[in-house]
C-alpha cells in the first residue's frame, strides 16, 4: 500500500462553533455539540492540486465557559464508541475517517485558541490503496465564531431575542455570546472575541 504523508496538512484557517442540536428520529434530545473546521492550504499531492477541508462534528466538551477551554485536555473514543467525535477529511475523492483521539487546548488570545489535534486517518476504510496514519499531531489556531440553534428546536418564526437568550444559557453562559440574530433561517449567536 502507498503512504500519504500528513505533513501535507497545513492549516490555512480554523474555527471553533458550537450547535444546540436535536435529532428526535436518532433519539438524541436538545444537546450542545462543538464543531471545528479546519480550511487546509491547499498542496500537491500525485501531480494534482489539492484544496480539501477537515471537519469535526458532534464534539462533546463539559464545558460552559469558553474560558473553560484554556490549557485543559480532552481525549475521545474512536467511531463506533459513544461520545466519538465524527471526523472526516475528503481525499482521492472518497470520505476518510478522520479521528480524533485527543485534543490539548491552549490559551485564548483576541478570540483566537492555539489546540493540538491527535488524529488517526483511515484511508483503508473506502480503499483508497493508501495506509491508515495514526498517532500524528495537527497544530491548528482556532477562531471563535458561532453558536447556532437546530430550527426544529427553535424557529425564526415569532423570534424573541429574550427566549433565545434564556434557552441558550441552559447549555452556556450567555456573556460569552453577542445578542441573537437570524442568519439563513437559524438562530445564531456570535461568540464575543474577548
Amino acid at each position: 500500500m502507498k503512504k500519504f504523508s500528513p505533513h501535507l496538512l497545513e492549516q490555512k484557517s480554523a474555527s471553533f462553533d458550537a450547535v444546540i442540536f436535536k435529532n428526535s428520529y436518532l433519539n438524541i434530545p436538545e444537546t450542545l455539540f462543538y464543531t471545528i473546521e479546519i480550511d487546509l492550504k491547499d498542496f500537491s499531492f500525485e501531480n494534482n492540486l489539492i484544496a480539501t477541508t477537515i471537519a469535526l462534528n458532534f464534539i462533546r466538551l463539559d464545558i460552559t465557559k469558553l474560558k473553560d477551554l484554556e490549557n485543559k485536555t480532552f481525549e475521545f473514543p474512536i467511531n463506533p464508541f459513544e461520545g466519538y467525535i465524527d471526523g472526516s477529511i475528503y481525499l482521492f475523492d472518497v470520505h476518510n475517517p478522520f479521528d480524533v483521539k485527543k485534543i490539548e487546548f491552549k490559551e485564548w488570545k483576541n478570540g483566537s485558541m492555539d489546540a493540538i489535534l491527535h488524529y488517526d486517518i483511515d484511508f483503508e476504510y473506502e480503499n483508497t490503496g493508501y495506509e491508515k496514519i495514526v498517532d500524528q499531531e495537527l497544530h491548528v489556531s482556532l477562531d471563535r465564531g458561532i453558536l447556532s440553534i437546530d430550527p426544529e428546536i427553535l424557529s425564526t418564526e415569532n423570534f424573541s431575542s429574550n427566549k433565545a437568550k434564556q434557552f441558550v444559557s441552559e447549555f452556556v453562559s450567555i456573556e460569552d455570546y453577542e445578542e441573537p440574530e437570524i442568519t439563513t433561517g437559524q438562530v445564531i449567536f456570535k461568540m464575543r472575541r474577548d
